[in-house]
């Protein structure tokens, strides 16, 4: 069995959220069942708000819930 780590860092993305990319991610795992996962938040700084490792979590989960459609296709051309 292999274990891996994969930490999404959003390039030239307008704002500070990447909350709608990570939910695409999820849903994309969540639509196979070869590779189990676990998500996880990063210890990232955002500086426009206070937000928790349970917050962003949490934001990803309420996406998924919602069913909200990404803002645009990730990656791009797929």
């Amino acid at each position: 069995m292999a274990t891996a780590e994969l930490t999404v860092i959003p390039l030239g993305r307008e704002g500070a959220s990447a909350g709608d990319l990570i939910a695409e991610f999820r849903r994309r795992l969540n639509a196979q069942d070869r590779v189990r996962f676990r998500m996880g938040a990063m210890l990232d700084q955002r500086t426009d708000r206070e937000q928790t490792l349970e917050d962003k979590v949490s934001s990803v989960e309420e996406r998924l819930r919602d069913d909200r459609p990404a803002g645009r296709d990730y990656p791009p051309g797929d």
